[in-house]
């Protein structure tokens, strides 16, 4: 209820019950009461029907919602690290071994938004005498799909070392997660709940979701009866064999008894985009194109194994960015087509490039 309405109910209830009194001033030493009460108890009934709210899965939010999920046994996932490796050089070969300790900084060069993203080596290494460059396996400083950049970004020190010239990441990092989302994680408790059946594909699809790093899944019915072939994908498509273990792990108290499931991750099918960008007046070009490049990688790798990507929804996805006038001549792969792949692909983003007009 609102103060006014309650302020209203006050009046008329105290109107009624007593005879002295026919009118309250307004203002008035009776009227500057009931609005008083009136404000406390709007803040009360606003703090008992968000009480009523974080009592129920549709409606809870933040830990309410994680505690909810406790109830029934079904966590938060809370994101993974990005992985892959870090290549330290330098031009002329060493003349003596240079050690790079375990806890080495690098980072990304600064974003369009005035932020860079900062990656950790996971163990010591050293560049020996005569040697150019040693690659050294390294993990992102937090867990987030932000993380997952490609090949050559990592390109800064934080942390310096002697004798290593240059830094560099050969390969893109990969298996970034973002914790859940509370709309994805309430959507994954039914599922959950519905797991409790076993053997069920839902129940399959559950316990597959249930474990980091998987974010999409597929079940389907073998060639064979008796047979399952599970596909599971990751933020950045393709999950890696720790990965894959651990959901065969989590699958063996699900899968019926005699059931035989063949377990397999994605074939990544990178994809590229160009698009004309028109800009509106008084926004910042080069903030607006990377913004919108941005958010078609996202619309990329966030699309289900097996689906398309369709030039309507990434002109929808660009005209959705602040600062967006106008896109034309968006093409994906160099042609004007949408781009399908087989039920055991899935997109992920390419090169994705824009051009301001």
């Amino acid at each position: 209820m609102t103060k006014q309405e309650i302020y209203t109910n006050l009046k008329q209830t105290f109107l009624s019950r007593q005879k002295k009194l026919t009118a309250i001033d307004e203002p008035g030493v009776i009227s500057a009461t009931f609005e008083a009460v009136a404000a406390e108890l709007e803040s009360l009934y606003a703090k008992v029907d968000e009480t009523v709210n974080q009592a129920f899965i549709d409606t809870a939010t933040g830990e309410y919602l994680d505690k909810i999920g406790a109830l029934v046994g079904c966590v938060r996932k809370q994101g993974t690290k990005a992985t892959g490796t870090l290549r330290f050089s330098r031009t002329e070969p060493a003349t003596r071994d240079y050690f790079i300790p375990k806890g080495t900084r690098c980072r990304t060069p600064l974003q369009a938004d005035r932020t860079y993203l900062s990656f950790v080596t996971a163990q010591d290494a050293t560049l020996e005498a005569g040697q150019t460059y040693v690659d050294v396996p390294a993990e992102a400083v937090e867990v987030g799909e932000k993380y997952n950049v490609p090949a050559n970004s990592i390109l800064i020190f934080e942390t310096p070392v002697m004798g290593i010239e240059h830094v560099t990441n050969p390969e893109p990092f990969t298996g970034g997660a973002d914790p859940e989302s509370d709309d994805e994680y309430r959507a994954r408790i039914p599922l959950y709940l519905e797991s409790l059946k076993r053997a069920t594909k839902t129940a399959l699809e559950s316990a597959c979701l249930s474990v980091e790093g998987v974010t999409s899944v597929t079940v389907e019915d073998g060639e064979t009866p008796g047979t399952v072939v599970i596909t599971v994908a990751g933020p950045s498509g393709a999950v890696d064999q720790t990965v894959l273990d651990a959901v065969l792990q989590v699958l063996g108290d699900y899968k019926g008894a005699g059931i035989h499931v063949t377990l397999q991750t994605v074939t990544n099918v990178p994809t590229d985009v160009s698009f004309d960008l028109y800009v509106e007046p008084d926004y910042d070009p080069e903030t607006v194109l990377s913004n919108a490049k941005q958010a078609v990688v996202d619309y990329l790798n966030n699309l289900d194994i097996g689906a398309p990507a369709q030039i309507a929804e990434i002109i929808a996805v660009v005209m959705s960015v602040e600062g967006v006038d106008n896109v034309k001549n968006v093409l994906i792969d160099g042609t004007s087509n949408d781009k399908t792949v087989s039920a055991n692909e899935k997109i992920i983003a390419g090169t994705v490039t824009g051009t301001v007009i």
